[in-house]
C-alpha cells in the first residue's frame, strides 16, 4: 500500500500547520491545563484522521500507536476537563508547576507531528509489487519444529517464574513480587530467568507457524495461561502489550476482524482495565503496608475499585506518564546531562547476554532508575521514547523521530503485504509481529533494546531453523541411503 502524492502534500501542509500552532503554544507558555487539553485533542484527532484518510484503514499498528500516545500524554488531563477528582497518588495537581507540566505536552506533541509526517512520507519507500522470497515447505517445517521446542520450554520456564512471583504476592504483596528474581533452582536460575524471557517471541513465532494447523489452539491455549498467571503475580506489563500485538498477528495473518469481532474484543478490554485497576489498588495498599494479608488486600482493592470508576482510575494511571516525560525535561539538563548517544550505546551493547547472571558491567542504568527520585517515592516512573531521545541529544531529539517514523513505515508495509499474500517469509512474518507489540510500550518505556531483540529474537530464530533444518536434511539423507 502507498500513499498518494497529493496525500502525502495534505499531510506536509497539515503538520506544518500543527507544528506552527504548537509552537505558538509553547511561546504562550500558559497555566491552563483545559487549553492545552483542547488542543492537543484537536491535534492527535487531527493525525489520527489524516492517517486513516492517506492509508484507508482504521485498524492498524499506527493508529494504535497514537491513540496510546494521546491517552499516556493527556489521560490525566481528560479527567481534569470533565471535573473528575484524580485518585492517582502522583497527578498534575499536586508534582510540578501547571506550565512545566504542559510544556511536557507540547513537547510529545511536536514529535508526533514529526513522526507522524515521517511515517506518511516512508509509507512510499518501499519496493513496490514485489513478491518477496517464500520459505519453502522444508524451512516452514523447520521453523514449525523449531518454535515448538522453544516455546514448550520457555512456558515451563515462564509458569516456575510466575509461579514464584505468585508465592511472594500471595505471601508478602505485590511490592516484594515486583522487585524479586527467581532464585530458587541454584545456577540453574538464571537459566530459567533467561528462559522465562522466550515466551512472548516463541508464542508469536508458534502461532505464525502453526496457522491452519489443527493443534494451533495449544498454543492459545498456552498464552491465556499465561495471562491469568501473571495477572495473578500482580503485574500486568507484558500480558497488555501482548494482546495489542496478537489483535494485529490475528487481524493481517489469520482473518480480518469483523465489527462484531471487534465489540468482543472491545469487552474483553473492559474486562481487562478492571483487572489493571485491580492491581493498581493491589499495588497500592502493599506499597504502604496497610496491611499483610493478602485476602485483605484484595477485598480492599475490590472495594475501591468498585467504588471508583475503574476505567477512570486506568486512565489517571496512565495519564501519569506526562509526569515522566516533564521530570527528565526538568532535571536534564540541569542536574543530569543529555548524554549525546551515550544511552542508545548502552542498549545496544546488551546484545551480549548475560545468561548466568553475574555482575555486568554492560548493564548502564536506565531512564526510570536515574530520574524516578524526582518525582516518586514509591515504584518507578517508566520512560518514553520520546523522552529518551530528548535525554541523547536534548531538542535536537526530534531527528530520532525520523528513524522511528522509518521504522512504523516499514511494520505498516509489511502487514500490508502479508495480508495481501505479498509477505510469505515465515520467520520475517512472525518477528514483524512481535516486533509490533514490543515497541508499542515504548509509549512509556526505552526502545534502547531495539537491537538486542533483532539478534536475539529474529537473527536467534532464524539460526535455530538453520539448524533443524540441516539435521532434518541430514536424517532425510540417512533413511535415502538405507
Amino acid at each position: 500500500m502507498s500513499i498518494s502524492h497529493n496525500k502525502i502534500i495534505y499531510t506536509l501542509v497539515v503538520d506544518i500547520l500543527l507544528i506552527c500552532a504548537t509552537l505558538c503554544m509553547f511561546l504562550l507558555n500558559t497555566e491552563n491545563y483545559n487549553l492545552i487539553f483542547c488542543f492537543g485533542t484537536v491535534s492527535f484527532a487531527i493525525l489520527l484522521i489524516s492517517w486513516i484518510i492517506s492509508t484507508h484503514q482504521v485498524v492498524n499498528y499506527f493508529s494504535i500507536l497514537i491513540i496510546l500516545i494521546y491517552i499516556y500524554t493527556l489521560g490525566q488531563f481528560l479527567l481534569y476537563y470533565l471535573k473528575i477528582d484524580i485518585k492517582f497518588q502522583y497527578n498534575i495537581n499536586n508534582t510540578y508547576q501547571p506550565a512545566q507540566i504542559n510544556h511536557a505536552v507540547l513537547y510529545i506533541l511536536s514529535n508526533t507531528i514529526i513522526l507522524h509526517f515521517a511515517t506518511v512520507i516512508f509509507m512510499n519507500q518501499g519496493k513496490k509489487h514485489k513478491i518477496e522470497r517464500e520459505s519453502s515447505d522444508e524451512e516452514k517445517e523447520a521453523f514449525r519444529i523449531a518454535t515448538i521446542v522453544v516455546l514448550n520450554i520457555a512456558f515451563v520456564c515462564k509458569m516456575v517464574v510466575l509461579t514464584y512471583k505468585i508465592k511472594l504476592n500471595l505471601t508478602y504483596g505485590y511490592s516484594i513480587a515486583l522487585g524479586s528474581t527467581y532464585n530458587e533452582a541454584g545456577v540453574f536460575s538464571h537459566i530459567i530467568n533467561f528462559g522465562s524471557t522466550l515466551f512472548l517471541p516463541a508464542i508469536f513465532a508458534a502461532l505464525v507457524a502453526t496457522k491452519n494447523k489443527k493443534y494451533n489452539f495449544l498454543f492459545w491455549g498456552y498464552y491465556v495461561i499465561f495471562v491469568v498467571a501473571y495477572f495473578l503475580s500482580g503485574s500486568r506489563f507484558e500480558a497488555v502489550i501482548s494482546l495489542a500485538g496478537l489483535v494485529l498477528l490475528y487481524h493481517f495473518y489469520y482473518h480480518k476482524i469483523s465489527v462484531k469481532q471487534f465489540v468482543v474484543i472491545g469487552v474483553i478490554g473492559i474486562c481487562v482495565l478492571f483487572v489493571c485497576s485491580l492491581l493498581n489498588n493491589i499495588r497500592i495498599i502493599t506499597n504502604y503496608g496497610q496491611t499483610s494479608d493478602f485476602s485483605e488486600i484484595f477485598n480492599k482493592s475490590m472495594q475501591t475499585s468498585k467504588k471508583n470508576n475503574f476505567i477512570f482510575d486506568v486512565i489517571a494511571t496512565t495519564g501519569f506518564q506526562v509526569l515522566a516525560v516533564a521530570n527528565v525535561l526538568i532535571n536534564c539538563p540541569s542536574i543530569f546531562n543529555f548524554t549525546y548517544g551515550g544511552y542508545y550505546l548502552g542498549g545496544l551493547l546488551r546484545v551480549i547476554p548475560n545468561i548466568f547472571g553475574t555482575d555486568n558491567i554492560l548493564i548502564t542504568k536506565s531512564i526510570d532508575s536515574i530520574f524516578t527520585p524526582y518525582l516518586t517515592k514509591t515504584y518507578g516512573m517508566g520512560s518514553s521514547f520520546i523522552v529518551e531521545a530528548y535525554y541523547n541529544f536534548g531538542y535536537l531529539g526530534f531527528i530520532v523521530m525520523i528513524l522511528y517514523g522509518f521504522l512504523i513505515a516499514f511494520l505498516c508495509r509489511k502487514m500490508n503485504c502479508i495480508r495481501e499474500g505479498k509477505s510469505v517469509n515465515i520467520i520475517e512474518t512472525y518477528f514483524i509481529f512481535y516486533i509490533a507489540a514490543e515497541s508499542l510500550f515504548w509509549v512509556r518505556s526505552d526502545a534502547r533494546m531495539l537491537l538486542r531483540e533483532i539478534v536475539f529474537y529474529y537473527i536467534g530464530f532464524k539460526i535455530i531453523t538453520k539448524i533443524v533444518q540441516g539435521t532434518l536434511r541430514i536424517n532425510k539423507t540417512h533413511y535415502k541411503v538405507k
